[in-house]
């Protein structure tokens, strides 16, 4: 395999790394706000790395089945032909950012994850993926006689289900900005936000001006109950979600949580409820207990998904 360029466009960075189809190098992570068009990080990423390719395949964190390419979360877009022509390709792949995330899953390593909660992952028995961050992505994997393959759906977009009467409660408030809660409003950064400002709102508190990192910083150094609430409905119900997803695939291979809000807060995850709400699924709590979850902790995982998807040529 000649080198190619790989990619994993989501709503705040854009990851960029070149492949010889064996090894991953020139690893650059670039701010979308800092450029207009896709075609222009790329651009600006081969001449910073004086590369020349003629194929690529690009992760992007949207739906990834039509011409034209819309981030959900950003005001990137661009149609594939197009794109290939401005960067002089041979070969363009484009595909769902959790769908390279799932595709890399069988290639981590037992360093590249932490298992939490019980269960024993089962060979060649479905496994799957999702993971908050400036989106909610989420994919799975089927084994199909010799290989893996991978789900490319929205399953982010599903709807959101309060299982208590405060998150009920909370719901009502957001309701008022938003007249149909998926998960994804919730298990963001910017869901993250939109609960602590619902908490505050019931708590009938001051509302401050922070982002989810700083609610996120003042929850694990409990410095405000509400930014602490906000944090552990957050890690609940992520853990319903994840469950939701397992009951749906019969996902024995295993759960990963991948994302950079879990990831960067690892020790707050394993610890918060999100396992107990995985496996409060009522009359299934016993075959829930049975499927094993793991927080992934590489960086650029879906880049190695990338390096696969390059590699079959079934991928068109």
């Amino acid at each position: 395999m000649r080198q190619a360029l790989i990619a994993d466009i989501g709503g705040t960075n854009a990851r960029f790394a070149l492949t010889d189809g064996k090894k991953i190098f020139q690893e650059r992570v670039l701010a979308v706000r800092d450029f207009a068009r896709p075609a222009d990080a790329v651009t600006f990423y081969l001449n910073a790395t004086d590369s020349r390719v003629e194929e690529a395949c690009i992760a992007v964190a949207c739906p990834a089945h039509n011409q034209l390419v819309q981030l959900t979360n950003s005001t990137w877009q661009f149609y594939k032909k197009n794109l290939q022509k401005t960067l002089k390709l041979k070969r363009l792949l484009v595909i769902n950012d959790f769908t390279a995330l799932a595709l890399a899953v069988p290639l981590l390593q037992k360093k590249d994850y932490v298992k939490f909660g019980s269960g024993t992952s089962r060979p060649q028995r479905p496994i799957g993926v999702l993971g908050p961050g400036t989106g909610l992505g989420m994919s799975g994997l089927i084994w199909h006689g010799m290989h893996w393959t991978p789900l490319a759906g929205e399953g982010g977009h599903i709807s959101f289900a309060p299982q208590t009467d405060r998150e009920w409660s909370i719901a009502q408030i957001i309701r008022q900005e938003l007249p149909r809660i998926s998960a994804e409003r919730i298990l963001t950064g910017n869901g993250l936000e939109r609960l602590y400002r619902a908490i505050c709102t019931l708590n009938a508190s001051p509302i401050q001006p922070i982002d989810a990192q700083e609610i996120t910083r003042r929850a694990l150094n409990q410095e405000s109950e509400s930014c602490m609430e906000a944090l552990g409905i957050f890690a609940a119900v992520l853990g319903d979600v994840a469950g939701d997803l397992a009951l749906m695939l019969g996902a024995f291979g295993g759960i990963y949580l991948g994302g950079g809000i879990v990831s960067k807060n690892l020790e707050f995850f394993t610890n918060s409820r999100l396992r107990q709400r995985f496996d409060s699924k009522g009359r299934f709590d016993t075959y829930m207990r049975d499927i094993p979850t793991y927080i992934i902790r590489a960086q650029l995982s879906a880049l190695k998904g990338c390096v696969v998807a390059l590699q079959d040529t079934s991928w068109t």
